[in-house]
């Protein structure tokens, strides 16, 4: 961790100012404790990565794949603007909207989004309860203005009302009580800042054909996730690997259309991005869809303004809000 980081922290306990004790000379700490001076709650550095929580709990599955593809969606590895436009289309934001401002990272997996910001020239803090903070911290985490901790979506500790940019893309839908978390990652905004989030949806789709076809493919991998949640990860992973085969014939429209209801996996152009993604489908603890009502009234209860969903997606919501000024929690 940088030294500077203390700026951001606080207690998750109590939400008071840590104190910092390292034997580390330099601007990067890769050992320590941070103290709370008021409940004593203490809280260890290890590989330069602050680790306020003790395992990575209900999110086993994302520290395995995010450690085996560490690097498959990063920009800088694939060569491509994939992620850079995913972000994008996913906040509304363009990189004047992100440059010099602080930003938070809410489910940081690998840093993917991160290295987006900090080439727009963010500053950013990635967050993620998974072990996934360990590659991400190799990725971009001694970059200039990076910061990567370890934490509990819904006891973050760090302080309240104090970033321009909060974004979680693809993360509160594998959380156990995704409007919870929501609420607790709006408190960090500051007033005038702004908030996006993107989760799978449970809506209808435009048309009628379309709207049947998604529905039974989402009917089908869910019925599967009451057993790919129950087998052990690593033989989870030699499965998605194997279903890779499929995207021989799934490249043929037809016949995809068919196979995707009956097994549904990933078709991406990249070969290892299709395994992580058929993988990420079949093996999370939690993934809820959620209607605009629902992600509206999360924007409500937090009261935040100006919420607009972005065009775009037929099977997901992605929503962007902003805190009034003069607005504190």
């Amino acid at each position: 961790m940088k030294r500077e980081a203390l700026g951001f922290l606080a207690c998750p306990e109590c939400g008071k100012d840590l104190s910092l004790d390292t034997h580390d000379k330099g601007e990067e700490v890769e050992s320590g404790l941070l103290s709370c001076g008021v409940c004593h709650a203490r809280y260890p550095v290890v590989g330069f990565v602050p680790r306020f929580v003790p395992s990575d709990s209900y999110v086993r599955s994302f520290s395995m794949e995010w450690n085996i593809h560490a690097q498959t969606q990063l920009d800088s590895h694939s060569g491509t603007h994939e992620t850079e436009e995913t972000f994008g289309s996913k906040t509304g934001w363009l990189p004047d909207e992100i440059e010099g401002r602080l930003c938070l990272d809410v489910g940081c997996g690998t840093g993917r989004f991160m290295e987006v910001t900090l080439n727009w020239g963010g500053i950013v803090l990635g967050m993620d309860l998974s072990n996934a903070v360990d590659a991400a911290m190799k990725n971009v985490g001694f970059r200039r203005n990076a910061h990567v901790i370890q934490a509990d979506i819904f006891r973050p500790p760090l302080k309240k009302n104090l970033f321009d940019r909060v974004y979680s893309i693809g993360v509160i839908h594998h959380t156990p009580d995704p409007g919870r978390a929501f609420g607790s990652i709006a408190k960090l905004v500051r007033p005038n800042g702004l908030v996006a989030v993107w989760v799978y949806s449970d809506e209808g789709y435009q048309g009628v054909i379309s709207n049947v076809y998604n529905k039974a493919l989402n009917r089908t991998s869910s019925a599967y996730r009451l057993l790919t949640t129950r087998l052990p990860l690593r033989a989870l992973y030699r499965v998605s690997r194997g279903a890779n085969t499929l995207y021989k014939v799934k490249k043929y429209r037809r016949i995809a259309l068919v196979l995707n209801v009956i097994i549904p996996t990933s078709t991406h152009q990249n070969a290892e991005w299709r395994v992580l993604d058929t993988f990420d489908w079949y093996s999370p603890k939690y993934q809820w869809r959620l209607t605009r009502r629902a992600v509206k009234s999360w924007f409500a209860d937090a009261k935040l303004e100006n919420v607009r969903f972005l065009p775009g997606f037929a099977t997901s919501i992605s929503a962007v809000g902003k805190k009034p000024a003069g607005a504190a929690n």
